[in-house]
């Protein structure tokens, strides 16, 4: 596909996919020709991402050119890991879908499959009922440790890491998980490059320790040069200076590349290019972190595109974050205080009090700016954003009631004031709780089946229920203008406001 004379979707389906199938099959490119233009095709693209880095832009056009041709009759699906979506430059419309994460019933089931599986494997010849026994023992561990801990449960969404999970857990069935992230992504490093060779009688080239060193100076280098994946010659390159800088032992780099792949399974070779990367994108920025910290140099992870904000989020759980918040407040724009409140987040005991209270300000000067400047939508997204921070939460996560009724007076009175000034009185919590007694609404705090009543009526009078349904958000009115008094802030319009409002 990436050659200047690459043949054309019919030709590569006559000339080269179908002789893979059957070498009896006698069909031309007329006939795939004429099977695209019919309707009938399903024409599925693997693996976009693994594409080498300089193929890009002439596979990404050999693609574009085949749905030109064949797209109004034949169904195309290209499937890509997010990196190698965003670098594809099509002209064609595509309807972009993401594989769903786990939801706990899928985690649940996976695990108590793979715990049976692991069981049969070490315990050959028992009874089954016994074994599938053992197994369900060991899931349910692994299950009620994932339900106490919802850091853990959000790592467990995503397969890859479930497994290494459940495979962590499975050697050290009867202790706690970590509790800090970093810690977890320790011993996996420790599994994956220790207990894992001498499980399977493969010795690594480098000890444990010093191949974490070497793999540490490969992903911050990888991480500095803003990819995933690095052609396999530089690597031997890399991986020989820092072999000679990190150990004595006078070991080919190949070799221990071939290592990493085989045996411990951190590294993976592209199917389609000669390139390689880590397992997961996570391991890459845990062990870049660690080496930013050896090294001392968290300044330079200011200056990483905002892709790489797990590497920085790694490095403030591991290490004093307060230096890199203050160069974050500097910049003082939204996506340096954003990822100065995660810093924080990521360690907030080691973060002088001082130094989130100027967070927060610079916080409430934005906000201040996105309503000095009108943009109504982003102030309403920006509240939010306040709300979860003042409560030390994630962005993402949501409120209980509890949470809303207890709401730090202040910094409730503090929003709500500037979104009463800035739109003359329009907006805002004080206003909304007008609205709210207006309608029969009680300020006891209290969700009953009369304050349902009088949410039922005050939704449709703010503007977010129309024709028995919720308007969604994007259809909400972000302008001072045409919205209904008390529209926002939006954001919390499926949320029992009455707590809050108490």
């Amino acid at each position: 596909m990436a050659q200047a004379d690459a043949p054309d979707l019919a030709t590569l389906i006559a000339e080269h996919h179908l002789p893979e199938i059957s070498s009896s099959l006698k069909l031309d490119k007329h006939w795939a020709d004429k099977l695209l233009r019919q309707g009938n095709a399903l024409v599925m693209i693997d693996g976009f991402d693994e594409v080498a880095t300089d193929q890009y832009e002439a596979v990404g056009a050999w693609i574009d050119k085949a749905v030109t041709t064949y797209g109004n009759s034949a169904f195309f699906l290209l499937t890509s890991r997010p990196v190698g979506y965003e670098r594809y430059k099509n002209t064609q419309p595509w309807m972009p879908l993401e594989v769903k994460a786990f939801d706990d019933e899928q985690r649940d089931d996976f695990l108590r499959r793979w715990y049976l599986c692991q069981a049969k494997l070490s315990r050959p010849g028992r009874d089954l009922a016994y074994v599938k026994t053992v197994a369900d023992k060991a899931a349910d561990g692994l299950i009620n440790q994932l339900e106490q801990r919802s850091e853990l449960a959000k790592m467990a969404d995503n397969p890859l890491l479930l497994c290494m999970i459940a495979t962590f857990h499975r050697f050290r069935p009867s202790s706690e998980l970590p509790r800090q992230r970093t810690k977890l992504y320790q011993g996996f490093c420790q599994m994956l490059l220790a207990d894992r060779p001498e499980s399977k009688g493969q010795p690594m080239t480098l000890p444990a320790e010093e191949a974490q060193a070497v793999l540490q100076g490969v992903a911050w280098a990888m991480v500095q040069k803003d990819t995933i994946a690095i052609p396999k010659t530089e690597l031997i390159g890399l991986v020989q200076g820092l072999m000679a800088r990190e150990t004595d032992a006078k070991a080919a780099p190949q070799k221990f590349i071939q290592d990493v792949e085989d045996v411990s399974e951190l590294f993976v070779k592209r199917e389609s290019a000669d390139e390689v990367e880590f397992a997961h994108r996570s391991f890459q920025e845990y062990l870049a972190a660690v080496e930013v910290k050896k090294q001392g140099r968290d300044q330079a992870l200011v200056n990483l595109k905002e892709e790489w904000q797990g590497a920085v989020l790694f490095y403030a759980a591991q290490a004093n974050p307060t230096a890199l918040i203050n160069t974050l407040l500097a910049r003082g724009d939204r996506t340096s205080l954003a990822l100065a409140y995660d810093c924080w987040l990521e360690n907030p005991n080691r973060v002088p009090p001082d130094v989130f209270s100027a967070l927060q300000k610079q916080c409430y000067g934005q906000l201040e700016q996105y309503m000095v400047e009108g943009n109504w939508k982003a102030a309403d997204q920006y509240t939010y954003r306040l709300m979860i921070q003042v409560l030390g939460k994630s962005y993402g996560q949501g409120f209980t009631a509890k949470e809303l009724l207890t709401f730090p007076c202040q910094d409730l009175l503090r929003i709500d004031g500037l979104w009463v000034k800035y739109s003359d009185g329009k907006f805002g919590f004080s206003v909304q709780k007008e609205i709210w007694v207006q309608c029969g609404g009680k300020l006891d705090g209290k969700w009953t089946s009369e304050a349902y009543e009088s949410y039922k009526k005050f939704r449709i009078a703010v503007g977010w229920y129309q024709d028995d349904k919720f308007i969604g958000y994007e259809n909400l009115e972000f302008n001072s203008t045409d919205s209904p008094l008390a529209h926002l802030p939006g954001w919390l319009a499926h949320l029992p406001i009455v707590q809050l409002y108490g």
